[in-house]
């Protein structure tokens, strides 16, 4: 059994994409997983599932669909990977700064054409880039 973070996108942001937390809880529960708890109405939960993070995914992501008619990407990620992305933190100066920090989670590698495209129009948006674009975690 492994330990789980969902990261749904996008849920419960300016009333959009409603998805109430003890619905997700109790669909999570249902559907065979165990120890299944949400965080604030944020559309995250935690969980323990026998099977590999894409079929834990592809399952909670079925269980919006089927019940709000929702297609939300799911991100799963495990304590290691989680752990990983903190040990590749770019700003390690800003550690006790935890509001100065943000990362994203994608759900699904983007192409190199789709990095530039978002590169160019934030470029276009913003007077002076700030980074450079991120590169892959492994």
């Amino acid at each position: 059994m492994t330990r789980y973070a969902v990261l749904l996108r996008a849920v419960n942001v300016g009333g959009n994409n409603k998805v109430p937390m003890a619905w997700l809880r109790e669909a999570a529960t249902g559907a065979g997983f165990a120890d299944v708890a949400t965080y604030v109405q944020s559309g995250n939960l935690v969980l323990t599932a026998s099977e590999k993070a894409p079929a834990v995914g592809e399952k909670v992501a079925g269980l919006i669909k089927a019940e709000h008619g929702l297609d939300i990407d799911v991100m799963v990620r495990t304590r290691a990977e989680l752990a990983a992305v903190i040990a590749a933190n770019p700003f390690p100066e800003h550690v006790d700064e935890p509001s100065l920090l943000h990362v994203s989670f994608l759900a699904g590698k983007p192409t190199p054409a789709a990095v530039m495209a978002e590169w160019d129009r934030r470029s276009r948006s913003e007077a002076e880039p700030t980074a450079e674009p991120a590169t892959e975690i492994a």
